[in-house]
């Protein structure tokens, strides 16, 4: 199967875990830029900090396959360490149709999947950064899957985080438009969350990550 990635028109983390390997004789390749210090907070006011959940941009590559997604932050992601109260998430979203045309926009069923990644523990008492995945096909409230359950492998370094998946998990589908979130979210010690700030891309006005597999 070979893939094809467009745009329609478009708008170093250090941690523990698995690798991903580079892809060899990349088919196709895409991505789209965000416009740097858009970091907004939960009431939509602007908040530059932290630097590294700035996304600056977000790119696909596929040797037919597999899919490569790699985003890239303002300033290399901090190492997941015990006590921190900051919990970090990267939510790459996958749809079926363009999100920006009217009959997608409020279409549940258009959404097919979310890809995360989350700093902090996990099973086992490892602190690293880790992925979750939640098939949207199944319905409105998905289970969510991470560990060894979960189809995708994950790379973080410096200020770039490397995701990748077989195209057979997205049910190989025969196009996908993809977007990115990112939240930080600050916690009291209790736990409780005090504040969260975030990035999403692409910015409204602007075109998403196209990919015909």
């Amino acid at each position: 199967m070979i893939a094809s990635i467009g745009i329609v028109v478009a708008g170093c983390a250090i941690g523990p875990g698995p690798t991903t390997e580079s892809l060899p004789d990349l088919v196709g390749a895409a991505t789209i830029q965000d416009v740097a210090g858009d970091v907004l907070d939960l009431q939509d006011r602007p908040g530059a900090t932290p630097p590294y959940i700035d996304v600056r941009k977000l790119s696909a590559v596929s040797d037919g396959d597999r899919l490569q997604l790699t985003l890239t932050v303002a300033e290399a992601l901090p190492q997941p360490a015990p006590a921190v109260t900051e919990r970090l998430t990267f939510n790459i979203q996958v749809f079926e149709g363009d999100p920006a045309s009217p009959e997608n926009a409020n279409d549940l069923a258009n959404r097919q999947y979310t890809i995360s990644v989350y700093s902090g523990s996990i099973a086992g008492g490892l602190l690293a950064y880790h992925p979750g995945w939640f098939d949207w096909t199944q319905g409105p409230d998905p289970i969510p899957f991470s560990g060894p359950v979960f189809p995708v492998t994950v790379a973080v370094a410096g200020d770039e985080i490397v995701l990748t998946v077989s195209l057979d998990a997205l049910g190989d589908p025969t196009r996908m438009w993809i977007g990115v979130g990112t939240v930080s979210t600050l916690s009291n010690p209790a736990g409780e969350a005090v504040s969260s700030t975030g990035d999403t891309a692409p910015d409204a006005g602007h075109d998403w990550l196209f990919i015909e597999p």
